[in-house]
């Protein structure tokens, strides 16, 4: 789909922040400069237009280390070189198509990392059917449906992969830890279910390094997650592949079994005019704090596809970036 050749520059736009999606976006860089590719990070940032409720993408004249230089090797630049030999990767962020009218010439693709991003920011609306020369990327299958919706003609999967620490071997002691993503359901959503189960110790996974990240999910029994799932979220794959039992909101991306494959007793649904039923969630969290040797086989499934499917990313962004000739 891509025409590549030794000379091709690959530009991949990322905002200057470190979450789940710009994390993709950077290891995506930092596997093409493995492979021998010249790619390279492009920040941006917002601009409110004057008069108006819509923002337009600025690039970001960026000084010094990138963002995840600390974890990723990659290289960065705010210049683009509007070229049909190069490439422009960019996230499905609201706001971030408007780059692909600057650039006329360039090869395009966009990546959707989720669904909801797309639009949250108010600016000019996309058209599918005005970019048929665009390739579209998608990392769950929940997104690609949201694609197909739109009758694309270029399509391909690239995986958001987990970084190299979740793989590792560990053997830590399991404690009666219940973690929660303030950013995923929100924090008056979980004061709501702590209020309501006093015997359970709950944890923020807020401002924590990588490493204390990891700790503490390698320490914990369960992970909840009631936020939208736009699509294949970071955060309940790391905490399968730490041995953690998840209980999840069954929203987006968590609705599809081929998403995240766990049982549907531990997925529940909100009622409309109802919410949640608490009770029955809070029983599950028990069952897994006080079962947590039975109940963490229930997930074993999602954890030997995550160990098997390790190499997945390198291969589609071979695929994807491939040479003529390779």
């Amino acid at each position: 789909m891509l025409n590549i050749l030794k000379d091709s520059l690959i530009y991949i736009i990322s905002p200057q922040t470190r979450t789940g999606g710009p994390e993709s976006l950077h290891q995506l860089a930092a596997e093409l400069k493995k492979m021998g590719f010249q790619a390279k990070i492009i920040y941006i940032k917002y601009k409110l237009l004057k008069n108006t409720k819509f923002v337009e993408v600025e690039i970001v004249q960026r000084e010094g280390n990138g963002v995840f230089s600390d974890t990723y090797d990659f290289d960065c630049t705010s210049e683009i070189e509007d070229q049909e030999k190069n490439v422009l990767v960019i996230p499905e962020f609201s706001g971030t198509h408007l780059l692909f009218d600057r650039y006329p010439k360039i090869q395009k693709i966009m990546w959707w990392l989720s669904v909801n991003n797309h639009f949250k920011i108010p600016s000019k609306k996309y058209k599918f059917h005005e970019n048929n020369h665009v390739i579209y990327a998608y990392n769950a299958y929940y997104v690609r449906d949201f694609i197909l919706n739109n009758k694309v003609e270029k399509l391909c999967s690239l995986t958001t992969p987990i970084s190299d620490i979740f793989f590792e071997e560990f053997d830590m002691q399991k404690e009666d830890i219940v973690l929660y993503n303030p950013r995923k359901g929100g924090e008056s959503f979980a004061k709501f279910f702590i209020k309501h189960s006093p015997d359970l110790k709950w944890v923020s996974l807020k401002s924590l390094s990588r490493q204390e990240l990891v700790n503490l999910m390698r320490k914990s029994k369960v992970y909840v997650d009631f936020g939208a799932f736009p699509g294949k979220d970071r955060m309940p794959r790391e905490a399968v592949l730490s041995k953690c039992c998840l209980v999840l909101g069954l929203k987006g991306a968590s609705r599809l079994f081929e998403d995240f494959p766990i049982p549907i007793e531990y997925k529940f649904k909100e009622e409309w005019f109802k919410g949640y039923d608490v009770q029955s969630i809070l029983r599950k969290i028990r069952e897994c704090i006080n079962c947590y040797e039975e109940k963490k086989n229930d997930f074993s499934y999602f954890r030997r596809r995550l160990l098997s499917n390790k190499q997945q990313f390198p291969i589609e962004v071979q695929a994807l970036f491939s040479f003529p000739d390779s």
